[in-house]
C-alpha cells in the first residue's frame, strides 16, 4: 500500500470508530467498506485513472451514506451529530474536487460536484465550484449558460443569471448561443412578471408615490429608444431594471420585451453578417415560445432590422418571414385566422413575387391550411390564391 493511499484511508479512522461505537455497522461490514475504499484509492492514484473513476468513487460513497442514514433513522439515534454524520458528505465533495483538479476540462465532474453540493445545501462549495468552473472554462459558452441556468433555476436569481451571461459575453462576444440564451433569459423574466400579475389580478403595477405637481425628469423615464440604443457591444449600455415596479405593458416598453430586443440589436453588432439569417431564425423561434407576450411585435423588430442590414440577395428569406408573420402564431382553427390570412394576401400583393418566395409560401400554406382540417371556404380561398400566384 502506497503512502498516499494509507494517508487517505487513515483520515477516516475516527469516522470508522464512531460507526462501530454507535453500532451502525459491525466489524465485517467495516472491513468490506475499507477494502472498497482501498481499491478506489489505488485506482485514483494510478496512471490510468479516468474521470469516471472519481465519479464512481463518489457514487459509492453516496450509496454508503444513504445506507448509514437509513440505519440511523431505524435505530433512532438522536442527539447531536457526530463525526460519522458529516464525514460522508465531506468525503464525497473532497473526492469530486480531487477529480476536478486532476481533470479540470471534464465538465461532467464539475457538474456532479455542483449538483451534489447543491443537494446538500452547501452554498460555500457551490459558489467556490461555480467560480472555479468559470475560471477554467472562460471560452466555453455552454459553461456560462449552465451557470446562468443554475442561478435562475436553483437560486431563483435573475440578476445573478443576467450578470453571468453578460460576463460570458465579454469573453465570448461572437457566441450566437450566448446571445440567444441572454435573450431567452430576459423574456423569461418578463413572462414571469406578467404571469404573476395575472394570477394576482393586477392590471397595473404599483407606482412610487410622487408629488402630482412635480414633473418627471428625463432621467426617470425609460423609453423604447433607450432600450434599443446600442453602440457596438458594450454591455453596460443594456438596461438592467426592476420592471416589476414600472407601469404596465402599454406604458412600459420593458414589459413588451424590449430588453430582449436590445440584446438582439447588440448581438447583430457583434456577430458576422453571414450569420444574421441563421441567428435571427433561432431568435424568432425563441419568441414563438412566449405566448404571453406580443410575439408579432417582437418578430417585427427582427424583420425590420434585417431589412436594413441585409442586401437584396439575402432579402428573400426575410421577405418570406414578413409575409407569413400574420399567420405565424395562429392555428387554422382560431377565430382570428381568416383576418390574419387576409393580411398575408395583402402583403404578398406588395411583394417582389420572386419564384423562391412563391415556392416557400406555397409550401407553408399547404402545410398550415390545405393539409389540415380547415373550413372548406378557407381552403378554397387559399387554393385560389395559390393558383393565381
Amino acid at each position: 500500500m502506497s503512502d498516499k493511499v494509507r494517508y487517505y484511508l487513515e483520515s477516516s479512522v475516527k469516522e470508522i470508530k464512531d460507526l462501530k461505537e454507535r453500532k451502525i455497522f459491525d466489524q465485517d461490514e467495516i472491513s468490506k467498506l475499507m477494502k472498497r475504499r482501498t481499491d478506489f484509492e489505488h485506482k485514483l492514484l494510478s496512471r490510468g485513472v479516468k474521470p469516471e473513476d472519481f465519479i464512481a468513487y463518489a457514487k459509492f460513497e453516496m450509496q454508503f451514506d444513504r445506507l448509514r442514514q437509513l440505519r440511523v433513522d431505524r435505530l433512532q439515534l438522536g442527539g447531536k451529530n457526530t463525526i460519522s454524520d458529516w464525514a460522508g458528505p465531506r468525503r464525497i465533495v473532497f473526492t469530486l474536487e480531487r477529480g476536478t483538479r486532476r481533470f479540470p476540462a471534464n465538465l461532467k465532474l464539475w457538474m456532479e460536484l455542483v449538483e451534489y453540493a447543491n443537494k446538500q445545501r452547501n452554498t460555500k462549495v457551490v459558489k467556490r465550484s461555480l467560480t472555479n468552473l468559470l475560471r477554467m472554462h472562460t471560452r466555453d459558452p455552454e459553461v456560462w449558460v449552465y451557470v446562468a441556468k443554475f442561478q435562475l433555476e436553483e437560486n431563483a436569481s435573475v440578476p445573478e443569471a443576467r450578470a453571468v451571461l453578460q460576463r460570458g459575453l465579454r469573453f465570448n462576444p461572437k457566441s450566437a448561443y450566448l446571445w440567444l440564451e441572454y435573450m431567452r433569459l430576459e423574456l423569461i423574466y418578463v413572462a414571469k412578471i406578467l404571469a404573476r400579475r395575472k394570477i394576482l389580478g393586477i392590471e397595473r403595477a404599483r407606482k412610487e408615490e410622487v408629488d402630482e405637481n412635480k414633473p418627471i425628469s428625463s432621467e426617470d423615464e425609460l423609453t423604447s429608444t433607450d432600450l434599443h440604443k446600442s453602440d457596438g457591444v458594450d454591455l453596460k449600455d443594456l438596461p438592467s431594471v426592476n420592471i416589476d415596479i414600472l407601469g404596465d405593458v402599454e406604458s412600459n416598453p420593458a414589459l413588451r420585451g424590449d430588453v430582449a430586443l436590445a440584446v438582439y440589436d447588440s448581438a447583430l453588432s457583434a456577430l458576422p453578417t453571414s450569420t444574421y439569417l441563421e441567428f435571427s431564425e433561432k431568435a424568432l423561434a425563441i419568441f414563438d415560445q412566449f405566448t404571453s407576450l406580443n410575439r408579432i411585435y417582437l418578430c417585427s423588430h427582427i424583420l425590420e432590422e434585417l431589412s436594413h442590414r441585409l442586401d437584396k440577395s439575402q432579402g428573400i428569406t426575410v421577405e418570406f418571414w414578413e409575409i407569413s408573420l400574420p399567420i405565424r402564431h395562429y392555428e387554422v382553427s382560431s377565430p382570428e385566422f381568416p383576418n390574419q390570412l387576409k393580411q398575408l394576401f395583402g402583403l404578398y400583393a406588395k411583394s417582389s413575387k420572386d419564384l423562391e418566395l412563391k415556392n416557400e409560401l406555397r409550401t407553408l400554406l399547404a402545410q398550415k391550411i390545405l393539409e389540415q382540417e380547415a373550413e372548406p371556404n378557407l381552403k378554397k380561398a387559399v387554393e385560389l390564391f395559390v393558383a393565381k400566384m
